[in-house]
């Protein structure tokens, strides 16, 4: 059961309050950009740079836990609990880019409507001026919303290549940790081979120490001179 309790799953929430790095991103974002705050100038393009920076810092901060959890006891409980907690970042950075859009669309609206007003006051008065007015709103606003358009489909469109940059990028990573590990591997192997090797010769030198030895001791004994006869015959 303690060892339940360790792996137990971390809900988003707790997450983020005890500065999880995969959902921390989303959680700078949504602070940095709440609902609403889009107004002012330049606001939803710094939102959408401000999410796809997340989601490259996401992304990384998922492929770090992913490798973590396979050093753990409960790899499949870990690998479970990575990616609700990466459900949970994509999805509030969505909100916020979602909310963003729908800023723009509502301004555009706005745009729209005014000038439909000024068109409508104008074209009372009766007045060329207003008539032309009337025009050119509508040429800059046409204008305005074409370059939203291109710039949501842009976004759009690069969507793909950014998923496969991201990937590569991991895929780059984890071939230079595979070649470390392979490196710091064979140096290992080299060591111990040494280290064989050295004792290897160790012993060698030992045993031919250990053989003159013993035929110094055979020399010296054959070299002894023989008792004389008369003493042997006494």
């Amino acid at each position: 059961m303690a060892v339940l309790a360790v792996f137990a799953l971390v809900s988003p929430a707790q997450a983020a309050a005890e500065g999880d790095p995969i959902q921390a991103p989303a959680t700078v974002v949504s602070r940095d950009f709440p609902p609403n705050s889009f107004g002012g100038e330049g606001r939803i393009a710094a939102a959408r740079a401000a999410v796809e920076q997340a989601r490259h810092s996401v992304a990384w901060a998922v492929y770090d836990a992913e490798v973590a959890c396979h050093r753990r006891f409960l790899v499949s409980n870990c690998l479970r609990d990575v990616k609700l907690r990466a459900r949970s970042a994509y999805g509030e950075l969505r909100e916020v880019e979602l909310g963003a859009v729908r800023t723009e669309r509502e301004a555009a609206d706005r745009d729209r409507q005014q000038a439909r007003d000024r068109a409508a006051a104008e074209a009372l008065a009766g007045s060329e001026t207003a008539r032309v007015r009337a025009e050119q709103d509508q040429a800059d606003l046409a204008r305005r919303q074409a370059e939203s358009e291109r710039a949501r489909t842009e976004f759009d469109a690069a969507a793909p290549a950014r998923e496969r940059n991201a990937d590569a990028e991991l895929r780059r990573r984890a071939e230079r940790e595979a070649a470390r590990d392979k490196a710091i591997a064979e140096q290992a192997a080299q060591r111990a081979a040494a280290q064989r090797d050295y004792e290897r010769k160790q012993t060698e030198a030992r045993a031919r120490q250990e053989e003159m030895a013993r035929r110094r001791a055979e020399r010296q004994g054959n070299a002894s001179p023989a008792p004389a006869a008369s003493d042997a015959q006494q």
